[in-house]
């Protein structure tokens, strides 16, 4: 037997609604939802949580980040020669080392207090050397370093001041 739809004023269908044990959760009258207190509590459960995961992330992210290891500038001129860095194998803070040119009297410099002893790897960009020195101002014993030195040896936490050659 075929149901007829009931009729608006006029003449189109009306809505339909569940009757009798229609749609589990509605009311068997009127067709309308129950509102079920544990689906709210799930949900809200849900939302809290998920701000908690997003909020904590956001908060891990930004520490990370400000560990992330910085680099500084000495020297004057326009060619970056060398890259010194805190650490073997290029780890760690660097610093920029600057020359005008490779020539041993215009191109030596001391480094910074904070950088003083603390570098242990070098990487010497152009086709210069460097010339690493023990104390300030040039002084003291020295060791020649070209391309990459991946660790310095005995030159570890030592430097002072440097110096570009040919």
């Amino acid at each position: 037997m075929a149901r007829s739809l009931a009729r608006g004023p006029g003449g189109e269908p009306g809505p339909v609604r569940a009757r009798g044990g229609g749609c589990p959760g509605t009311h068997p009258a009127s067709g309308l939802t129950h509102r079920r207190p544990d689906m709210l509590q799930r949900i809200g459960s849900a939302v809290l949580t998920a701000a908690a995961t997003g909020m904590s992330l956001v908060l891990c992210a930004a520490g990370t980040a400000d560990a992330a290891p910085t680099s500084q500038r000495v020297g004057i001129g326009m060619l970056r020669l060398a890259i010194a860095y805190e650490h073997a194998s290029f780890q760690g803070a660097s610093i920029d080392l600057y020359a005008s040119d490779c020539y041993f009297m215009r191109s030596q410099h001391d480094l910074p207090p904070e950088w003083n002893d603390r570098i242990s790897s070098i990487k010497v960009l152009q086709s210069c050397s460097m010339i690493a020195f023990e104390h300030g101002q040039s002084k003291g014993a020295s060791a020649r370093f070209s391309f990459l030195n991946v660790g310095i040896g005995g030159w570890n936490d030592r430097i002072s001041s440097y110096a570009f050659v040919r």
